[in-house]
């Protein structure tokens, strides 16, 4: 009797210790899985707009992400793209040659020269028109106003303070980075975009595009020394943005 007791206890105790088991295997695999997506912070999500280099062509175009990105043997992230109007396919788009979308009161310069010479002004997206690749802007330089004129005319000197409204095509359009402003750094897939300030941006000039500027330096917003980042790693936003525009 003392021996079939014995048998009951032991059963008992082992199908207790494989329930168990078996709850503490599902709770540490969901746990695994949930950490694995946390690590995993996309600089692009799927059908993110994105503005996109041609090499080819030299100029930016419109692109939006398709699917997730793949990693090279030096760990940069590569993503397939749709490019234009016509959604083109690209596969395997190095981002270095990727940046984040214009979005609407970001700083931006645009180009209203000619062949024979750019003039790069500065101005504010009001918004993006992507059927007609054309980024719709206001114009932040005043226009030059006849001295005897502005201060007769209280008229001339508003309407140099106003700020014009034009279409300008996607390709001469660039991103603007201002000193002291505070910007979004993508720091890798752990953290994913965190904030920034930038701390100096160097003049243009005649010879020197705001095409050319390719890093700038930025001060993490969470203290430290200041670092070189690559702008096709930096995004405009504003300075009273919630922590919540911060997550990955």
């Amino acid at each position: 009797k003392a021996s079939q007791e014995d048998d009951r206890l032991e059963e008992r105790l082992g199908t207790k210790m494989d329930e168990e088991e078996a709850l503490d295997g599902d709770i540490v695999e969901v746990s695994l899985d949930q950490l694995t997506q946390a690590r995993v912070c996309e600089l692009y999500q799927d059908r993110a707009p994105v503005n996109y280099w041609s090499a080819t062509h030299e100029m930016l175009m419109q692109a939006f992400v398709c699917g997730a990105a793949t990693w090279d043997e030096s760990n940069e992230p590569h993503y397939d793209v749709l490019v234009g109007p016509r959604k083109q396919r690209r596969e395997q788009v190095s981002c270095r040659l990727l940046s984040p979308a214009f979005k609407d009161g970001e700083t931006v310069f645009y180009d209203e020269g000619d062949r024979e010479k750019r003039r790069w002004r500065k101005a504010l997206v009001a918004q993006v028109v992507h059927a007609k690749a054309i980024v719709q802007v206001h114009d932040m330089e005043p226009e030059p106003v006849d001295l005897e004129q502005s201060l007769t005319t209280s008229s001339a000197l508003q309407k140099r303070n106003t700020p014009k409204t034009k279409d300008v095509p996607f390709n001469r359009v660039c991103r603007r980075f201002v000193t002291g402003r505070t910007v979004l750094v993508y720091t890798g897939v752990e953290e994913g975009w965190q904030p920034a300030i930038v701390k100096q941006v160097e003049d243009f000039s005649d010879e020197f595009s705001p095409r050319d500027l390719t890093t700038i330096e930025v001060t993490p917003a969470a203290g430290g020394d200041s670092v070189p980042v690559q702008t096709c790693f930096v995004q405009n936003t504003e300075d009273d943005e919630d922590d919540d525009a911060f997550s990955c």
